[in-house]
């Protein structure tokens, strides 16, 4: 059994109407022991969840509640934000909108964060809200994730969600997984997803990194054979041969020793705060 850690998570409830002051429940926020917001889960913007009790007005504000959501929990999470404040039980996260509450926190402990994560979601919102490809489980993010954590990879080492540019002109920000670096060069760190539909989006979006990112270090892609094996071999196979800065690494469920040789050759030497830095001086972060 691995070791236990102590989480804390609040619900994301949507308001869409002040005056009934009726709550849905659309998302989870993890935060960890000192209460750095470390995960989150929303509903998909066409959720049915939501499609079926809103007018189309209505829908169309959810739908930009949920992509602002996404857009302001995944930069909160990139840094020590002054956005969060506890009191005891109590949260409160400045620059939320109106239409957005959250619950008390409440205290989890577990060895396995994301099975939490899943129960809570299945307990609170509903699985069949998330649309098909949600029940597909990447055991590559779930064995790493576990990993890191366990062995405090990511608190010393590694940003999460790192959000930036490759370039000041390019027309796209990009998030990756993970970030570190190693003699002084940025490198990051992808996970390939588990659906097709994610899959597609997921190689065209790294297809294209790949031509703005010569100057930096690797493009690291962990992947798994749970899903989809051909395809994603495909995949490597067609991003190495376009940058020799794509390098791959087999995660396997119940084998980490390729994945601690990588945290000990890559990414021991990395500083969190430093990475974060480069990120705001050179990244456009």
């Amino acid at each position: 059994m691995g070791n236990r850690q102590t989480y804390y998570f609040s619900i994301i409830s949507y308001i869409p109407d002040y005056i009934r002051a009726e709550r849905i429940n659309i998302g989870i926020i993890i935060f960890n022991d000192t209460y750095d917001l470390i995960d989150y889960s929303l509903l998909p913007s066409n959720t049915s969840k939501i499609r079926n009790l809103l007018t189309n007005e209505a829908l169309s504000l959810f739908k930009e509640t949920i992509k602002f959501l996404n857009y302001f929990l995944k930069k909160i999470s990139n840094s020590l934000s002054m956005n969060i404040h506890t009191s005891g039980i109590n949260l409160n996260i400045e620059g939320l909108p109106e239409t957005i509450a959250l619950s008390k926190l409440e205290p989890i402990i577990t060895a396995n964060k994301q099975n939490v994560i899943d129960n809570l979601i299945s307990t609170y919102i509903g699985n069949e809200f998330f649309g098909k490809n949600h029940k597909t489980i990447s055991i590559a993010k779930e064995v790493v994730k576990n990993y890191f954590e366990k062995n405090n990879i990511i608190k010393n080492h590694l940003v999460p969600r790192a959000s930036f540019k490759p370039t000041r002109t390019s027309p796209f920000r990009y998030t990756a997984d993970y970030a570190y670096l190693k003699e002084n060069k940025f490198n990051i760190i992808n996970l390939i997803p588990s659906n097709e539909e994610s899959l597609e989006k997921w190689y065209q979006r790294n297809l294209a990194l790949s031509t703005k990112f010569e100057k930096y270090g690797k493009i690291v892609v962990f992947y798994d054979n749970a899903n989809l094996a051909l395809e994603k071999k495909q995949i490597i196979t067609d991003l190495s041969s376009s940058s020799n800065q794509f390098c791959s690494l087999e995660i396997e469920k119940n084998n980490t020793k390729s994945l601690a040789e990588f945290v000990k050759n890559d990414i021991s030497q990395s500083n969190k705060n430093q990475v974060k830095q480069y990120m705001e001086n050179y990244m456009f972060a």
